[in-house]
Order: C-alpha cells, then structure tokens, then sequence
C-alpha cells in the first residue's frame, strides 16, 4: 500500500515526532531517568565531565541532541560555567582519550630511553 507524499505542514510535525522520538530512545539508551532532568543538563555533563567519564566532543553533541538542545551552544554554556566557577574551561582537558594519549606517550619515552640506554 502506498502513501500520498505528507504535505509542507505534515511534514514539520511528522519530523517533530519524530525527533522527540529518538530524543526519548537516546535518553533510555544513555540511563537518563526523568528524575534525573529535574537536575540542569550543562551542569549534569559538567559533573561528569570532570568525573573524567567523557571520551571526546561527540559524547557531548550526543548529551546536547539527546536534550533536544544545539550542540555548539550546549558546550559554550559548559564553558561559560566552568569559567565562572574558576576551572579550566578547555573542555579537551577533561576528555578521557586526551589524558590517555598523555600517559602513553610519556610511558612510551621512558621505554625508549631505557631501550637506548641498556
């Protein structure tokens, strides 16, 4: 069975269901309770931001498209706050991969000098 194309305004609101949609499944997908939005996002994301449990930006674009919120603004107010709290306000200083990458490479040089020591 076929469908007629939606109309111009059938389309909006067929989008807008749907986006509300994934926005409920990332969410059950990411552990959010509605308990847990009582709590203010940026502030959520900046707590677990310091927890050092975010991998990298797209764990955050993800945060922000699960809120329903831009992902550009959702990290400028990240960065906001954590200036105004007198915190480093580079966000890839709290990334997991960057202090991984960090550790390596000084684990690696230390390698290589008792390599080229010994």
């Amino acid at each position: 069975m076929r469908f007629p194309p939606l109309s111009k305004k059938q389309e909006i609101v067929y989008q807008k269901i749907k986006d509300e949609k994934r926005n409920l499944v990332a969410k059950e997908q990411m552990g959010i309770s509605d308990e847990d939005e009582e709590k203010d996002p940026v502030d959520k994301a900046i707590e677990i931001l310091e927890n050092g449990r975010i991998r990298n930006s797209q764990v955050l674009d993800g945060m922000a498209m699960g809120d329903g919120k831009d992902p550009e603004a959702f990290k400028r107010t990240m960065l906001n706050r954590l200036k105004r709290q007198g915190k480093p306000h580079r966000l890839s200083e709290y990334y997991w991969e960057n202090k991984q990458k960090g550790k390596k490479g000084k684990e690696q040089i230390a390698e290589w000098r008792s390599i080229f020591k010994g």
